[in-house]
């Protein structure tokens, strides 16, 4: 996993929705529009009563990916240790 995926998943995860709360409520204007961040959205609905939902993506599993990637890590990290440490005894 590169590193910008791990953080794409970081903000994916632990993002705070402020942004689409703000675009929801048209507190952004064509100023503020580059600086708003909905990486974490997965869907914004506006009804014609002008009621609106947000989705967001399932930070569970966001979670869940980077969990998994940590194992490999450490995985990865022991093998090497026990790889390091046969290599010394032969």
């Amino acid at each position: 996993m590169t590193g910008k995926t791990k953080k794409t998943l970081k903000k994916l995860a632990y993002g705070d929705g402020k942004d689409a709360l703000r675009l929801l409520f048209g507190f952004v204007t064509e100023q503020t529009v580059e600086d708003v961040d909905i990486t974490d959205v997965a869907q914004i609905k506006i009804s014609e009563k002008g009621g609106g939902e947000i989705r967001f993506v399932d930070r569970i599993a966001a979670l869940k990916m980077l969990e998994e990637e940590r194992e490999k890590t450490a995985a990865g990290k022991d093998n090497g240790f026990i790889e390091a440490l046969k290599a010394s005894v032969s």
